[in-house]
Order: structure tokens, then sequence, then C-alpha cells
């Protein structure tokens, strides 16, 4: 189950909305959602009544006591091999159909150019700033996961200056679970309304992940596409599908439709997320400490101290 929440309109991945989550007690979810998914709970120590989800379970667990042994790692490292063990499960064709579960949900075939063997041997290159002269280029490691994938998240402080009421943009970039950018700036225009602000916040986002998309390519890490990008306001993801005009939008500046553009073309990909999971919050106003410090871990930041004899 995703944090996120299952979009109303299902057009693009799959042929039905999802009505039905049946299965054990996990997290908090509700027994009935906005979007009418309905939750079943299964009766304790019954798992004959969750058969389906127990018969998919086993292979995954033989997946992963595979590549436990096979790469020779402590079972500490058992939720890596079991996230690798789901993304390719989701890749291995089915035998009725010939397809793949990636297909099924998206329509498109898998990329498996960035898969490599679980737990071999890798290196990461040190930076020259944090090396010395004669030290080692890079340190030994193994590789656990999949190649990262490239995902954004984008909101804004709608009319937050009030010396000239622009709004401030708020961008984060991540590939994999690593913050790689964060941008907070003014916007160049004058918003009149909240969903302008995040309709031109997430054309600037679109931007960036054209450019990293070209520089992951560069370093022979291609992206699947669409990348997702995380937007806090339902409007102005209605917008971005919407090919007309309406007389409240149509003051906005033709350059900042280009997101339309891409979305059509399947180079990125517009998804809710909710105030309480987006990130760029921590640059775009103010928070109390549990939000901050929530956001400030998402962001993979920490408190360094530093002693005041050195």
């Amino acid at each position: 189950m995703s944090e996120f929440p299952y979009p109303k309109e299902a057009k693009y991945r799959a042929t039905h909305p999802l009505n039905l989550v049946h299965g054990d007690l996990f997290g908090p979810m509700p027994t009935q959602s906005e979007q009418g998914i309905v939750h079943q709970l299964t009766v304790p120590y019954s798992p004959k009544q969750n058969e389906v989800l127990e018969r998919k379970n086993r292979p995954l667990t033989e997946i992963t006591r595979c590549l436990l042994s096979e790469a020779n790692l402590p079972q500490r490292f058992w939720a890596e091999e079991a996230m690798t063990a789901t993304y390719l499960q989701n890749r291995f064709p089915t035998k009725p159909n010939k397809k793949t579960p990636y297909e099924f949900w998206t329509n498109l075939k898998p990329d498996l150019f960035h898969i490599r063997v679980f737990g071999f041997k890798a290196y990461a290159y040190i930076q020259k700033q944090k090396r010395g002269k004669l030290d080692d280029k890079a340190v030994e490691g193994i590789f656990l996961d999949k190649e990262p994938i490239l995902t954004a998240f984008c909101d804004p402080d709608w009319a937050n200056d009030k010396s000239d009421r622009k709004s401030i943009s708020g961008n984060v970039l991540k590939l994999g679970n690593s913050t790689i950018q964060w941008i907070s700036t003014s916007q160049n225009c004058v918003a009149l309304s909240s969903t302008e602000a995040e309709y031109v916040s997430t054309d600037n986002a679109a931007q960036e992940v054209i450019w990293l998309i070209n520089l992951t390519k560069d370093l022979d890490l291609p992206q699947p596409l669409p990348v997702t990008i995380y937007e806090g306001n339902q409007f102005c993801i209605k917008l971005s599908e919407s090919p007309k005009h309406h007389s409240r939008t149509k003051h906005i500046d033709v350059k900042y439709h280009n997101l339309r553009h891409l979305e059509e073309a399947g180079t990125i990909e517009l998804v809710y997320c909710q105030s309480k999971n987006m990130t760029t919050d921590i640059l775009t106003k103010p928070l109390p400490r549990p939000a901050f410090e929530f956001h400030r871990k998402n962001l993979q930041l920490m408190t360094v101290y530093f002693s005041k004899n050195v």
C-alpha cells in the first residue's frame, strides 16, 4: 500500500478503479476512504480467508531467502532484499497473459537496463573536498537495491512576501531515498490565486526534472518515464490535465503551460500528496517543531555539533 491516496481517475493505471482492500491489520487505514475504497480485515488466525495474499507472499519469501543466501549477507538486510524481490516479481511475466504486472498497471513495458546483481561489490566515489591528496578515491561496499528512481516534490507559499506579494516556490528532488537538490526561491510573477502559484511552482520543478533526466542518462542511470512529481494542490493537477482555457486562468503566461505538454508526452506525472507528507513545506513556511523535524529527516539532514576546542 502506498502512503499517497489512490487517484480518483485511474485511466493511466488500471482499467477499473480500486474499490476493495482485503488483508490483515496494517497501518492507520479507515474502513472506507474518501475515494470509496473499502478495507476488510481477516479473522485472526485464519490465513485461509486471505489465501491469495498468502500464496503471493510465498514466492517473495523464497526469492528473499535466495538473495540472502547468494549474497552471503546477514539477516538484518532482509528489508532491502524483500523490496528487491517485490521489484523483480512485478517485472516477471505471468503465464496466462505473458505480461508483467508492471505492464498491466502502467501500460508500459518495463525497462530492465538498470537491473544489477543484488549484493555484488560496489564502490562509492568520495568527493575531493572530503578526502586527502593520498586517500582512496572510493570506498568499497555492496549493492543492496535497484537503481534509484527520480522523484520530485513541489509546493509554494502563496503571497508570502508582503512587500511585493510574490509567492515562494519550494522544490525537492530525490534520487531514490537521497535528496540531491532543493530550491526555495521567489517566483517571477505575482500569482492571483493559490492554484496559479502551485502551477508556476510545478512548472519550475518540471524544468529541473527534465535537466536531471538528461543528466542521469549521461551518468548511465536512465530514468523510467514518467517521472512522478508530487503536488499538494488537486486543482493544479486538474488544470494541467485539462486542455481548455478558463476565464480564471487565461492570464497565466503561456510558458507555464509547458507542463501540459510534458504530461501528455508521458515525461512527467503529477500525483497528489497530502500536506503532512509534503517535504517542501520546510522550505517555504515556518513549521511546528514536530513537523520541522519530520521534514528535516526526509531531507536526510542532521545537526552537526562542533567542539570549541577544535
